[in-house]
């Protein structure tokens, strides 16, 4: 086994066993965006209408993960706002490369991985090895 699969799997465990303790739902809804609509930064919910009602896209239930507040240093270093949250998980959950056009919905509450262009962090960032994801996510 490689070290990044030793990794992966070390992390995949971890997460398995903080995730126990969580009653929360996460599902991902991934949206495939026309290359013509590439510039859009937004999303809508579908239920009440907006740009996606005509894309497609795929659901994704995260079984295990990690949902947790930016601490204040980060917050006061502009890294993330005062509403962000982190959502980490195993990329092994997903076969997809998150986009901020996906939406997040957390126990059914519609979040957005929020690309603040006055913020110096990324909204959406994988670790060296490939292991995890974080997303840095706001409820709409």
């Amino acid at each position: 086994m490689s070290l990044k699969d030793t990794i992966a799997s070390a992390v995949s465990a971890a997460f398995k066993a903080v995730s126990d303790l969580s009653t929360e739902t996460v599902v991902i809804r991934h949206y495939y965006v026309s290359e013509d609509n590439n510039n859009f930064t937004s999303v809508s919910d579908p239920e009440t209408g907006g740009a996606f009602l005509d894309e497609s896209y795929t659901e994704t239930t995260i079984s295990n993960f990690v949902l947790a507040d930016y601490s204040q240093k980060e917050i006061s270093d502009g890294i993330a706002g005062d509403k962000d949250r982190k959502l980490i998980f195993a990329a092994s959950d997903i076969d997809f490369t998150p986009s901020t056009t996906d939406a997040i919905y957390i126990d059914g509450v519609l979040n957005v991985i929020f690309d603040d262009k006055t913020l110096s962090g990324r909204p959406i960032k994988q670790d060296p090895a490939g292991a995890t994801w974080t997303l840095r996510i706001r409820a709409a």
